[in-house]
């Protein structure tokens, strides 16, 4: 950038110098003035080979010398038509070169205007990459200090998971006991299952066995009851003599009682006359 501005620096002309005070625009103007402020004024660095020291001498032959001081003896005059054509020649270049510059002048300027916009952006850039650097660092800290909380975390949970590891490991060896005793369990359960359907099978041949007595033991139950009936009516006939017999008993000890109540009563009269006999 500040090669650009020396650039610029260098390619503009003096305010003061007579470029600066007088134009070009009349075309017809002659005035030897304009021509030797053309000669006085300060070349330019960036400008084009004629605009140099040597194609000044080139383009004002007769000027150039009197500028520099050189003890060249001055030719004879040319006409005057030939030397207007020339110095108007020598003024169109010269106004095409100062076109040129000026062209050249207002790119640079152009460009110095995006070179500083671009700068500006750059400047923005930065200070929108500074704040974001700075929330990227912000991020970054709270990210070692969630993942050092993390691993704190895991660090916690792998430790918890190690006894909670350790104590299913005993309890897996506890289980591991505890099944094998219930194999052994099963085992004599079905030792004891197969006993079983053994003592069934027998169990259901005694009850087989055991049904067919018991349907005998039904038919001879019937005969029993048959009997029983018969019994039961001999029972009836029994009862009715027993009551009968009760009824005669009590009447006889009822005639028992009295008697024995008439003896005591003969014998209580009987009493005194003995008695009196004696």
């Amino acid at each position: 950038m500040e090669g650009v501005r020396r650039c610029l620096r260098s390619l503009l002309p003096d305010p003061g110098g007579a470029l600066g005070e007088r134009g070009f625009d009349d075309d017809n103007s002659f005035d030897s003035d304009s021509t030797a402020a053309l000669l006085g004024a300060r070349p330019l660095q960036d400008a084009s080979p004629p605009s140099s020291a040597t194609g000044l001498e080139e383009l004002f032959p007769r000027y150039s010398s009197l500028r520099l001081g050189s003890p060249r003896t001055l030719a004879q005059p040319e006409p005057p038509r030939q030397v207007l054509e020339q110095e108007r020649a020598r003024r169109r270049h010269c106004e095409r070169q100062i076109q040129d510059l000026q062209a050249q002048m207002l790119a640079l300027q152009q460009q110095l205007a995006v070179a500083v916009a671009a700068d500006q952006r750059k400047d923005s850039m930065i200070e929108q990459l500074d704040k974001t650097l700075a929330q990227v660092a912000e991020g970054w800290r709270r990210q070692d200090a969630e993942r050092s909380a993390g691993l704190r975390r895991l660090q916690a949970t792998a430790e918890a998971s190690a006894l909670a590891l350790n104590a299913e490991t005993q309890r897996a060896s506890e289980l591991a006991g505890q099944l094998e005793r219930v194999q052994a369990v099963l085992e004599r359960a079905r030792d004891e299952a197969t006993r079983l359907r053994q003592e069934k099978a027998t169990l259901e041949e005694e009850a087989a066995a055991q049904g067919r007595s018991l349907e005998a033991e039904r038919e001879r139950g019937r005969g029993l009851e048959a009997e029983l009936e018969q019994g039961r009516g001999q029972l009836a006939g029994l009862e009715e003599q027993r009551s009968l017999g009760e009824e005669r008993e009590r009447w006889l000890d009822q005639r028992c009682c009295s008697l024995e109540q008439e003896g005591a009563a003969q014998c209580q009269r009987l009493e005194p006359t003995g008695e009196l006999g004696a």
